[in-house]
């Protein structure tokens, strides 16, 4: 399969429609190339080939004009932690979101990078079955991906307390800028290093729990359903 040089919107939609869960990374190659230059796409008509890229895309995006600037949103820069693997590692979502999806820290994944923006919570199993669980009970195009660290962690070991609040003006900045209505912590380790922001919180198991059970994302999709309510 051929990766497009073609970055529009227009082609970023054609290509997603060959593009499967299982063939991802070859939509990532594409992105790769407008993230690092901070750009996002604005859709104002949502159809099944829009749903289809959004449901595989690593990168932010809205239904309407943001006044946004993405560099305000984290600092990649920052190197305060000397107990984490360094590693561009942005959030992704929805910029005028509903919900915040909170997990702890980017997996360490190949270890640090110094040559492209990483996304959270869009490769791998648990992100799958997180996604396809949200896409499931009709909340996924309203969420924000992010994590409490946004460097990853040797072994993906749980966050320090320390590490939690190094990186917390960060996500400070975050919920400050996009205003959620909800936020979902995404297992035990998040749900007690979480600060109190204001804005009421969902505790729900980490879709890697469900994920090592062998169990599916319909069975996800009706646990964060049930916390929902």
């Amino acid at each position: 399969m051929r990766i497009i040089d073609e970055l529009t919107k227009d082609g970023l939609l054609r290509f997603a429609k060959k593009i499967t869960f299982n063939t991802q990374v070859l939509l990532r190659a594409v992105e790769d190339k407008i993230a690092v230059n901070y750009e996002f796409n604005i859709f104002r008509k949502f159809n099944s080939d829009v749903s289809r890229y959004l449901l595989l895309t690593s990168l932010p995006f809205s239904f309407v004009d943001v006044s946004i600037n993405l560099e305000d949103l984290w600092n990649l820069d920052c190197r305060e932690c000397k107990t984490v693997i360094y590693r561009k590692t942005m959030p992704t979502g929805n910029l005028k979101p509903e919900f915040f999806i909170v997990g702890d820290a980017p997996g360490v994944g190949n270890g640090e990078l110094s040559d492209r923006f990483d996304r959270v919570w869009v490769y791998g199993q648990s992100s799958h079955l997180l996604r396809k669980a949200l896409f499931k009970i009709g909340i996924y195009f309203n969420c924000w991906f992010t994590n409490l660290l946004k460097c990853s962690t040797p072994k993906n070991r749980p966050s320090t307390d320390r590490e939690v609040r190094a990186c917390s003006l960060q996500l400070e900045r975050e919920i400050s800028l996009l205003q959620p209505k909800k936020i979902f912590l995404l297992g035990g380790n998040v749900q007690s290093m979480f600060h109190d922001f204001g804005i009421p919180t969902i505790n729900v198991y980490h879709p890697t729990y469900f994920v090592r059970r062998g169990i599916g994302y319909r069975e996800y999709s009706e646990h964060l359903k049930e916390k929902l309510k």
